[in-house]
This record gives C-alpha cells, structure tokens and sequence, in this order.
C-alpha cells in the first residue's frame, strides 16, 4: 500500500462513514486527521528502532587533507562502526571519552581511527596529510511521507502495522475503547512480527574453550 492507500484503510478500519481521502493534501476535518496520523505512525515505526534492516544504506564522505572534522550526510542517522574505511583502509572505532583524552593534539599523518562526538559529528584521529574518500555502512534518517504513492521502505505483509497505530490514535480521539483495545492488539502482534523478520540477526557469543 502507498502513503494514500494507507490513510483510505484507516479511514475504513475507523468506521467513519465519508469516502476516501481521495488525496492526502487538502484535506479537512477527520480525513485531515487521518492523513497525519498515518504519517506519524510511519515516523514513529522507523524510529522505533535504528537498526531495522530496512532502513539500511551506504555512505561516502569526501575528506579532505587537514581537516579531522566531519557531518554525516543529511539522509544518514548512525553508522555502523566496523564498517568505516577511508581510500580502502579500514579505521578502528573508539569513544569520544577515548578519542577527547588521547588526541588532543592531533599529528599530522593517516588516521587509523574516529569517534563519534555528541554533537553527531565524524571525527578523524590525525589531520589527513591528502585528500580521499571515505565509506561506510549506516542507517537512514526517520522521514516522512511527503507524497501520496510513496510505499513504506518495509515489506508489504507489513503494512497494516501503520494503519493499526493510526487507528489508535483516531480511537483515543473518539474515545472509542473497542478499536483502541483492537488496534492495540494488532498493533503490537504486527510490531513484534515486522521485527521478527527485519531486525539484524543476533550471533550467540562463542564457547569458551
């Protein structure tokens, strides 16, 4: 189902007897609701984890030689550490509390390491002595539906677990205990299935020998 689709089975599930919404701008009144409350239910899925594989991609940042401070592009919301490398070369992660009591003074030279500061920023452990490219595995930035044939990033057996959220959220403004009781339970089984299928697969740690 696309971002439309989506608002149309809430607005059915809900019982509201009006048609549609045909579109998901300009609208009004409840179908108005409809619309918003589907777009935040699919904000508030993407951002119930950041680590849904779904939400994976690539990254690249172009470094430049002098210059140990970087943004992550504007689509990306973390990276994933063991997978950083600058022109091939893989670079170790460490802690900012590492990284702010060991490089104070920064050389010079290759980086072999970075940190994540607080502020989100890259930051290199050496000034690069040359320019190059670096290139990493991370996940995407929650976003919302901006246009009504966009399809949810996830598969579509899953779907309905947008229009079960935007359910209660039209419960709990109708006051309507029953739907909220049922889009709950949805909800939540869909949730854990969707999660089930799409989170990173979790590798028990070796024996001792």
């Amino acid at each position: 189902m696309d971002f439309l689709a989506l608002c149309q089975r809430t607005r059915q599930e809900s019982g509201i007897s009006d048609s549609g919404p045909s579109q998901v701008t300009g609208q009004t009144g409840d179908l108005k609701r409809i619309v918003d409350w589907v777009n935040e239910a699919y904000m508030r899925i993407q951002s119930y984890r950041n680590d849904w594989d779904w939400m994976w991609t690539t990254g690249v940042i172009n470094v430049t030689a002098s210059n140990s401070v970087y943004s992550l592009p504007d689509t990306i919301e973390n990276l994933i550490g063991d997978t950083v490398y600058l022109n091939g070369d893989k670079l170790a992660e460490i802690s900012y509390d590492v990284y702010r009591n060991k490089y104070q003074s920064l050389i010079t030279g290759k980086p072999t390491a970075f940190a994540i500061r607080p502020d989100g920023k890259l930051v290199l452990n050496a000034n690069p002595d040359a320019s190059g490219t670096l290139t990493f595995e991370g996940y995407k930035k929650p976003a919302y539906f901006t246009d009504g044939i966009q399809v949810p990033a996830f598969h579509e057996r899953f779907h309905m677990v947008i229009v079960w959220d935007a359910l209660k959220e039209y419960a709990l403004f109708d006051e309507a205990s029953e739907l909220l009781a049922k889009a709950s339970a949805n909800y939540d089984e869909l949730l854990a299935e969707l999660s089930a299928d799409t989170l990173p697969e979790i590798t028990p740690p070796g024996s001792i020998a």
